[in-house]
């Protein structure tokens, strides 16, 4: 049989070994009080993980599951040192702001699933990447060096605005339903196989098809 983990503190939970490497969990959970320290590579469980409360990662991190919801905000230990990789076949849900007090290095979900961003703002000194479908549930802003939106964005009119200063690239099947889509770092904008649905473009400079 498999187990799931649940966490309810007030203080700091703290995962400093490998969870799931060898035998994964079938979920992990934490609660909204207190904060959680993740300071292992990678966090594996068959289903989903839920962290309620604020995340500060102390290395560079992998999430491995099935629906994988990060509710607090998230931030490096130090600014620009500690990266985040998300692996999930479900919803990847960002809630909390990522890296408003210390940006992350870089932040990357691979392409399976989807991700819900209801933050206002994604911060990394240098990439990020989204290889499935982003989905906003609020007005976002990502920043960083470079950004790749590999599996279009649905904005449920939320607008988006992009602040990379090296290559963007928006790729996909869909880009709809956003209230203005703005790219504004001072990089090179690429759009390809994008179909442009309901959504006004702003950039301050060449946006290229």
């Amino acid at each position: 049989p498999q187990y799931g983990l649940t966490v309810n503190t007030s203080g700091v939970t703290s995962f400093n070994g490998a969870v799931g490497r060898i035998a994964k969990l079938e979920t992990l959970t934490t609660d909204k009080t207190g904060s959680t320290v993740i300071n292992t590579s990678e966090i594996s469980t068959t289903k989903s993980q839920t962290y309620g409360n604020t995340v500060r990662l102390d290395a560079d991190v992998t999430l491995r599951g099935v629906g994988i919801s990060l509710a607090g905000a998230v931030d490096a230990a130090k600014e620009g040192e500690q990266s985040l990789s998300i692996v999930d076949s479900g919803e990847t849900k960002l809630g909390g702001v990522v890296g408003g007090v210390r940006k992350l290095e870089a932040l990357a979900t691979d392409a399976g699933g989807k991700t819900s961003i209801g933050a206002d703002s994604i911060r990394t000194t240098g990439s990020q990447t989204f290889g499935d479908e982003v989905i906003l549930s609020a007005d976002t802003t990502l920043v960083g060096t470079s950004g790749t939106l590999g599996g279009g964005v649905d904005g449920n009119g939320k607008g988006l605005t992009l602040t990379f200063s090296e290559l963007t690239t928006i790729k996909g099947t869909n880009l709809k339903n956003l209230a203005s889509l703005a790219s504004d770092g001072g990089g090179e904008t690429r759009l390809s196989g994008t179909d442009r649905k309901s959504t006004r473009l702003n950039s301050s400079h060449e946006w290229i098809s």
